[in-house]
């Protein structure tokens, strides 16, 4: 019962992902070897563990439990994948998908452990004839591709490669928009601004709103540089593509989140106090409109939290920015924060670590440097992460 109960509010949205744990310890407390407790144990960790500046480790550990208790459990050395990737556990990476090399798998997951297994160690005919299977592919393996062989391998040039493939004339636009997205997050990975831009303007070409969206997340990436020209142009482009309340999805939310960010960014506080006040009207739309839920309830509450937390950061007040930032709830819709960056609220775990640093807690800020660049529309994160945690750890000595 406790386990049905735990799956029941992993996946209603918005989630309960702490009410999910304390079932599933508690489950192993009494069961210490419930492969299925484990496994959702493991499987909450890795969700939700970035967004609340907690290491994947602890997703590891779960899911390493459960390959103790089933060797051959392949549902657990699927996102093992991930956890040694982000952890950054080569040695664990190239022994786990090794493993799973060796299996007769069959479907998406084959497909992604081949373009793995090409881009980690294959030739280059190798690769070439995995990407001919991959032009045949419907966008979903390919982003997982292009997610794969960035972040799993930080293979940025492989990357490069494997999202060319949905570029087409035969992919539909949004996908070709897609593509170009990817295309310009691992640009900006490399530090390559220019050829950021040249992939978003190329997207553009195919849709509008996708492009925008992701554009609006690069520029607003805290080290890259941007002009004036470019937030103001950006901000009345998403202004006008903004839909009212009862639009259906993507609703209005991220939109009213990326002006209000823009807006700070701007030093034009209280526009962005006016995109905050429309997300906390957001918040507290009756769950029966059309195309709304209470996820995204949720989503806008969080929103406008994060922008009120860039305007005190703006105002040089990082104890507000940090108490505001300390009242975020992130457990929305896993799958939407592994495409879609804003929705695992990546720029406010940088500034809670920003602020953090400020206020002189080193430590605690380095979980939260930690969290980041865990899936490609965070690879941006992964080089700066690494510098301000390598800045710490010499201030600590």
């Amino acid at each position: 019962q406790k386990l049905l109960l735990a799956f029941d509010r992993l996946y209603t949205r918005p989630a309960d992902a702490r009410g999910v744990e304390v079932l599933c310890r508690e489950v192993i407390s009494e069961q210490p070897n419930s492969l299925e407790a484990w496994m959702l144990l493991g499987d909450v960790l890795y969700e939700y563990n970035q967004e609340q500046g907690r290491s994947m480790e602890e997703a590891g550990r779960a899911y390493r439990r459960v390959l103790d208790l089933d060797p051959g459990f392949v549902p657990a050395m699927e996102i093992l994948l991930t956890v040694a990737a982000v952890l950054e556990d080569y040695a664990e990476l190239d022994s786990v998908q090794l493993r799973l090399g060796e299996m007769n798998l069959e479907g998406l997951f084959k497909t992604l452990l081949d373009v793995q297994l090409a881009f980690s160690r294959g030739s280059p005919a190798v690769q070439e004839s995995t990407l001919a299977v991959l032009r045949e592919q419907p966008w979903v393996p390919v982003w997982g591709a292009i997610w794969r062989v960035a972040s799993y391998l930080t293979n940025y040039e492989g990357a490069m490669r494997v999202a060319e493939t949905m570029t087409a004339p035969s992919q539909l636009d949004e996908d070709r928009a897609l593509a170009h997205v990817a295309r310009a997050q691992i640009e900006t990975a490399r530090g390559r601004w220019a050829a950021a831009r040249k992939e978003i303007d190329r997207g553009r070409q195919f849709n509008l709103r996708v492009a925008l969206r992701h554009h609006g997340f690069l520029v607003l990436t805290p080290f890259m540089p941007r002009s004036e020209a470019e937030l103001s142009g950006l901000y009345r482009e998403i202004l006008r593509q903004i839909p009212g309340p009862d639009a259906p999805i993507p609703p209005p939310v991220l939109g009213h989140y990326l002006c209000g960010l823009i807006q700070t960014d701007r030093g034009r506080l209280e526009s962005a106090e006016h995109h905050a006040q429309s997300l906390d009207s957001l918040a507290a739309l009756p769950t029966d409109v059309p195309g709304w839920s209470a996820q995204w309830n949720a989503q806008a509450r969080d929103f406008a939290r994060g922008v009120r937390a860039h305007a005190a950061w703006q105002k040089g007040e990082p104890r507000t920015t940090l108490a505001i930032l300390e009242q975020l709830e992130p457990e929305g819709w896993w799958w939407f924060v592994t495409w879609e960056p804003q929705y695992s609220l990546t720029r406010e775990r940088w500034l809670r670590a920003e602020a953090l640093r400020r206020l002189g807690q080193p430590e605690e800020s380095l979980p939260w440097y930690e969290s980041l660049a865990w899936s490609l529309p965070e690879e941006p994160y992964r080089a700066p992460a690494h510098l301000r945690r390598a800045q710490v750890y010499e201030e600590l000595g």
